[in-house]
């Protein structure tokens, strides 16, 4: 029987609304009911978790320490677990393991199936606990109090609980466990509600039978006779609570009861809550955290499923230094300036601490460093000698050593001051303090590695060509080969401009482009009030940026079509080489082409063009053949916009040697990627990463917009809520999965885990809206697996340009500890960015988060996708 107080249960049923404790679910029957329901197919978050835990155990077992001991919290038999055992065993040639559960059977069952599953852990490598979760973790760390416990919790077990419960129950386990600790959660994620009910009340009855036999062993505990349990004739029922986003199993009873020596009784015909099970979204999660002093430090997620790393403050803000130091490491001169728009590297290795001692103990008087170091640049770029306030630029910034002197002792005294809070003295940091400074420094981190790509784009261009024919060193760019022209943005742009006005040979026809982009707009997304912002006080969401609050509502005010991927980099190629778009004044906004002029741009700015010798072309019997200018430029026609089966013919012809057509010199676009933290970037040509986004500015992506044709444009912010705020839809898989003894299953794991729509004409549980084809003006139906692309596409892979300048919601409120962190930039010239790009720090991955950029500003990992408003609106 569950080691629950009868008193706990007792509460529960004299509370207005009558609730069980979830234990009494877990006698020896509840759980082999529990383990039947992980195993039905409607049953999707244990698949789905397990899959998660597959695909990434060797990402967590990297992030989890040497000698950590992974303790898990209702381990159940650790079929799931061994999993990530055997990733952790095998990258650190290692495991400890500590099982928590309440039941023996699963704890023996569960060494069994480790033991047998990771050879690298002896038998001393697992421990047991058969305890409730916290008393469990309290055994544990009374064991290995020094270790760092690496708690899983998974099964989305958390759903269980309320908000003010998982706050409560967080704040403990951080209690219990101290600085030295991970918190590998797992959650269900909020979707459709069909299939959550389906979830809940399967076809079978299996969850029905799991929740009554949970009753039965409630009341029988409270001295309720089994003759008197009549189980056929209680009825259950599954609500899917949209307000609370949540799923409530209720038991409703057509007899009274009376529980001996106790105040309790249930009414004829009442009904008792058995179960909750919470769905979340990212940020219920992040909220969730900041409210028990924890951030978010990685995140696995797919539509259906999430699992995240929470780290207690202390522990977040030390991994923010040593990501830092990781990034500094990898650049070899700090005194390098790659964007003329910002200081040097040099500046930000001594920012990151000033900023936190600033903001974590404000009452300090500031040092020298503290005061040099305290504030950025962003000056306007259409006239960098408006900027706002800031440190006067001193005449030579501090050496390297002298900086790293300063970070030492910075941190120290942060240390020592949050230590101080740990073991019972004044409150010197608040948690909201500690979440500030931590979301700063990943936010610098992130534009740390805009510089570093350009720093080593640059590295790119004075270096050999890497895909030159290794014949001759005369065949290999130089740099006076590859710019003609110094530009303060980029010093070795590849082109000058002809003239200030296009030729009228160069106003061409984008007709293939339109066609192109009419085929992309596959998603109809209603018009409508939209909400936005957030509750700012961390009342409710935990910390978020002033400028993310306070919740307001918006109009989207026309439906609109928009493509569910952004535009790629094969289709901007066609805009700079066939489309000629950098050198057409009348596709940009005054100021834009200004700019453009100014600086030489003439593709984007994590773009080369390496230049080969003109007029290389096809081989005849091994000879190179000379093609005439006529001959090698444009041939076929000038408007093409280049297909699939194109590319690869490019990409065939790139490496045979010919000539590359469509541009005005003879050469290669190279695309520059940032491969992650202390993996530095890397340049491939354009056509092998073809199906990518394009990274650009809000300028570029207007140009963009504006060749394809005016009805053609970025999307707004208003826009982008009202895009993910559509109700997600999802089918499930339509066969019953099986297992064999070891519990794999036969089937194949995701098949049919699928997010979409049925066919027109089936019962498809979610009508979102429809497909267009804008050519015929006929309607389709829209599968919803494109919406789901959509609404992953528009939140990662680059953060998402929008057309909305940066403004406050109505009601703003600027933060007390930084206040200018907003207002600054409330200026006309920022615009807001949404999502996230592949370098964002999980902890700002919140659908409130507003990211803002000067329109011209080039460096940002930014895309974009082409939108349009429908003419009609489609019933």
């Amino acid at each position: 029987m569950p080691t629950i107080e009868r008193s706990s249960l007792v509460d529960g049923l004299l509370r207005p609304v009558k609730v069980v404790p979830t234990s009494y679910l877990y006698d020896a029957r509840g759980s082999a009911l529990y383990d039947a329901i992980t195993r039905l197919r409607q049953y999707y978050p244990f698949l789905e978790e397990r899959r998660l835990l597959k695909k990434h155990a060797k990402e967590i077992a990297r992030l989890v320490p040497r000698d950590a001991v992974v303790v898990e919290l209702g381990c159940g038999n650790a079929l799931k677990t061994r999993v990530l055992l055997q990733a952790i065993a095998a990258h650190h040639g290692r495991c400890r393991f500590a099982g928590i559960d309440v039941s023996e059977a699963f704890l023996l069952e569960a060494r069994r199936n480790i033991l047998a599953a990771v050879p690298r852990m002896a038998a001393g490598d697992v421990e047991l606990v058969q305890a409730e979760y916290l008393d469990g973790l309290r055994a544990v760390r009374r064991q290995h109090p020094d270790a760092t416990l690496c708690v899983l919790w998974l099964g989305s077990s958390v759903g269980n609980l309320t908000d003010d419960d998982i706050v409560q129950f967080f704040t403990t386990l951080h209690r219990i466990g101290g600085a030295n600790m991970q918190l590998l959660l797992c959650t269900d994620l909020w979707k459709d509600r069909d299939v959550l009910h389906g979830a809940y009340k399967d076809d079978q009855g299996v969850t029905e039978d799991f929740i009554k036999n949970g009753a039965r062993n409630a009341f029988q505990s409270l001295g309720v006779r089994a003759a008197d349990v009549d189980e056929a004739a209680w009825k259950y029922d599954v609500v899917v609570n949209s307000d609370l986003r949540r799923v409530e199993m209720w038991l409703e009873f057509p007899h009274s009861f009376s529980f001996p020596r106790t105040p309790v009784s249930i009414g004829a015909g009442e009904r008792v809550l058995m179960e909750i099970s919470r769905k979340f979204t990212p940020q219920d999660i992040a909220a969730l955290a900041s409210k028990s002093a924890m951030l978010m430090h990685a995140a696995w997620r797919s539509p259906l499923y999430g699992m995240q790393l929470l780290l207690p403050q202390t522990h977040a803000l030390l991994e923010s230094w040593r990501d830092a130091d990781t990034f500094f490491q990898s650049v070899p001169d700090w005194s390098a300036k790659p964007i003329d728009f910002r200081h040097p590297f040099c500046f930000y290795y001594g920012h990151l601490p000033s900023f936190a001692i600033l903001k974590l103990l404000p009452a300090r008087t500031p040092s020298s460093l503290d005061v040099m170091f305290s504030r950025g640049i962003d000056p306007l770029l259409l006239d960098p000698s408006k900027c706002h306030s800031h440190p006067a630029v001193p005449p030579a910034w501090p050496s390297r050593a002298e900086i790293e002197a300063y970070a030492r002792d910075v941190r120290r005294e942060i240390l020592d001051a949050m230590q101080q809070e740990e073991e019972g003295g004044r409150c010197a940091v608040t948690a909201r303090q500690v979440a500030l400074a931590v979301e700063h420094d990943r936010m610098h981190i992130e534009t740390l590695s805009y510089m570093q790509l350009q720093a080593d784009k640059q590295a790119f261009l004075d270096s050999p060509h890497p895909d030159s024919p290794p014949a001759s060193d005369a065949d290999l760019p130089s740099p006076s080969s590859i710019a003609t022209e110094p530009s303060s943005l980029h010093p070795n742009s590849p082109f000058i401009l002809d003239s200030p006005h296009p030729s009228a040979a160069h106003k061409l026809n984008s007709a293939a482009l339109r066609e192109s982009l009419a085929g992309d707009l596959d998603v109809l997304i209603p018009a409508g009030p939209v909400a936005m912002g957030t509750d700012v006080s961390g009342e409710k969401d935990g910390f978020v940026w002033d400028n993310e609050g306070p919740a307001t509502v918006s109009l989207v005010p026309r439906d609109f079509v928009v493509s569910s991927k952004p535009v790629s980099v094969a289709q901007f190629h066609s805009f700079v080489t066939e489309v000629k778009g950098y050198k057409r004044a009348e596709l940009w906004e005054e100021a834009d082409w200004a700019f453009l002029r100014k600086h030489g741009l003439t593709c984007p700015a994590s773009w080369s063009f390496v230049k080969r010798t003109r007029g290389v072309s096809e081989e005849e019997d091994g000879v190179p053949v000379m093609l005439s200018d006529e001959e090698g430029e444009g041939s076929g026609s000038e408007n093409s916009v280049m297909d699939g089966e194109e590319v690869a013919d490019m990409a065939g012809k790139r490496r045979s040697g010919q000539k590359a057509v469509g541009g005005e010199e003879e050469g290669e676009y190279w695309v520059h990627t940032h491969l992650g933290l202390g993996e530095g970037t890397e340049a491939k040509p354009w056509y092998e990463v073809a199906d990518a986004p394009v990274w650009v500015s809000l300028a570029e992506a207007q140009a963009f917009c504006m060749a394809a044709g005016s009805e053609y444009r970025v999307m707004s912010e208003a826009e982008w809520n009202q895009i993910v705020s559509q109700p997600p839809p999802f089918s499930l898989p339509a066969d019953t999965m099986e297992f064999d003894d070891d519990g794999e299953e036969k089937a194949e794991e995701t098949k049919g885990l699928k997010a979409g729509m049925k066919q027109k004409g089936t019962n498809a549980s979610v009508f979102i809206g429809t497909d267009l084809d804008l050519a015929s003006g006929e309607e389709g139906v829209m599968t919803g697996n494109r919406l789901a692309e959509l609404q992953r596409s528009v939140q990662e892979g680059g953060w998402e340009w929008t057309s909305s300048p940066f403004e406050p919601f109505p009601g703003f409120v600027k933060m007390e500890e930084y206040p200018e962190y907003s207002t600054d930039f409330f200026d006309g010239c920022h615009f807001v960015l949404k999502g996230s790009s592949p370098v964002t720090h999980p902890c700002m991955v919140r659908d409130s988060f507003r990211n803002y950029y000067q329109r011209q500003y080039p460096f940002v990992f930014a895309k974009f996708r082409c939108c349009k408003d429908l003419a009609r609106n489609v019933v």
